[in-house]
């Protein structure tokens, strides 16, 4: 791959990122508060960015994976199924285009079988 291709995608990452965390800053408050939970304004960014390339990392209760999930915590869980799995989402991730703007933050299970 080329210089510019890679190039290209920093500038949306780092447009991306700055956008996504004011929206996010100033909707998370009216979240809360608005009827059902759901915010326009925040939706329509997240429609603004998916036109635009932009997807969310499904990562709950898919199997970890490095390259798309950042491991911030580690829990035991008594399944064998449930090692290597992620069990709850901290911060959601995103691609653009397949490639990883932000990794999804996650707490995944690790099986200790004693």
């Amino acid at each position: 791959m080329s210089r510019r291709p890679r190039n290209i995608l920093k500038f949306p990452a780092r447009i991306f990122k700055i956008v996504y965390e004011s929206v996010h800053i100033f909707c998370l408050p009216r979240h809360s508060f608005s009827e059902g939970g759901e915010d326009p304004i925040y939706n329509q960014l997240l429609d603004i960015f998916k036109k635009e390339g932009v997807e969310p990392i499904e990562a709950l209760g898919k199997g970890f994976d490095p390259l798309y999930h950042e491991a911030l915590e580690q829990v035991e869980v008594p399944q064998k199924e449930k090692d290597g799995t992620v069990l709850e989402e901290m911060q959601k991730g995103y691609t653009i285009y397949n490639r990883v703007l932000r990794p999804a933050k996650v707490k995944i299970g690790i099986y200790k079988n004693i």
